[in-house]
């Protein structure tokens, strides 16, 4: 059986998601949740690092061209909702200062993963 392209990009995405979450991990990030879900629409990762809860949104395009576009406003505007919903069910949240993340990953050369851009605080910077 062969996957479809969505298959395909959705088993990048996890992939990517997995690979994030390694490389926050080895940056000094804790991570409390992946692919948490709410009725908003879903964060890819939720980690905490000293006293701030940092809502992340990861993006893998296989053409490093093709990334900057892939923020939207409209996926701007689910993530922020979905972050609002999870914060005012987590007591602990509501206590820290929060930001949003987002992680850019492409293939560079022949290698699968090459580039990796980790923009800090990125609804500001972005």
């Amino acid at each position: 059986m062969h996957k479809t392209e969505r298959q395909k990009s959705d088993a990048y995405g996890r992939w990517a998601e997995r690979f994030a979450a390694i490389y926050l991990r080895c940056c000094g990030y804790r991570i409390i949740s992946r692919r948490e879900k709410t009725p908003f629409g879903e964060i890819d990762l939720i980690a905490r690092r000293r006293q701030a809860v940092i809502f992340i949104e990861v993006k893998y395009r296989r053409r490093k061209d093709r990334l900057e576009g892939s923020l939207t406003p409209k996926s701007q505007n689910r993530i922020l909702k979905a972050a609002h919903y999870i914060t005012s069910r987590t007591p602990e949240f509501q206590k820290l200062e929060q930001r949003f993340d987002l992680i850019f990953m492409a293939p560079l050369g022949p290698f699968s993963l090459g580039y990796v851009r980790h923009i800090k605080d990125a609804w500001r910077t972005y």
